[in-house]
């Protein structure tokens, strides 16, 4: 039945974690927190320094109230850059899950085959949608590098203002173009889900 469409894909991950609890294992910790390095060999002084500084950090850390820390993680929640990124995420997200949901629907109303649209939204979303998340990580990293991290919302949304046409094709053309019009569409589209 239809649940084996979700087992077998489910059955190298469990082959997988077994591979890697037998294989891998952790290394053991000498040191208890708080303790100061120590090693056999004399380490660079660039060693030493940089150790030191991340010791005192949490330690310094460590030394903060639980309230003052709370202050900190809250306004760093409630900075106005990251709340517009998760409304206009929000927004996008709602966007994609109402076509996601009503796709069928639509292409039943517009005299598509279910046949024909499942032969096409298998997997159209999924080959766009991976290859717009490693194409925008490449792209936003190398936009990151020259102009700084702001310079990432601009990647976001030049890449919804240049999805957005190839995203209207599928309401708009016959088939099989409004689906070969979700590629790009997909592809441009999902650099968001980076972020």
């Amino acid at each position: 039945g239809w649940r084996w469409a979700f087992i077998l894909p489910g059955i190298p991950g469990i082959f997988l974690g077994f591979v890697i609890a037998l294989t891998v294992k952790e290394p053991k910790r000498n040191k208890k927190p708080g303790e100061s390095k120590t090693t056999k060999e004399p380490a660079s002084s660039e060693d030493s320094s940089t150790s030191s500084v991340q010791e005192s950090k949490a330690l310094s850390l460590s030394k903060i109230p639980l309230k003052v820390k709370a202050t900190m993680i809250a306004r760093a929640f409630l900075s106005p850059s990251l709340l517009l990124l998760c409304l206009a995420g929000s927004i996008r997200n709602a966007g994609g899950y109402v076509w996601a949901y009503n796709t069928q629907p639509y292409f039943d109303a517009a005299g598509v085959s279910k046949e024909t649209t499942g032969s096409f939204m298998s997997w159209i979303p999924l080959v766009g949608g991976s290859l717009g998340v490693l194409f925008g990580g490449f792209i936003s990293d190398r936009i990151v590098k020259r102009r700084g991290l702001y310079a990432r919302i601009f990647v976001l949304v030049a890449s919804q203002l240049v999805a957005a046409p190839f995203a209207a094709g599928a309401l708009f053309l016959s088939v099989p173009w409004n689906f070969i019009s979700l590629i790009p569409a997909n592809i441009i589209g999902k650099v968001l889900f980076l972020f």
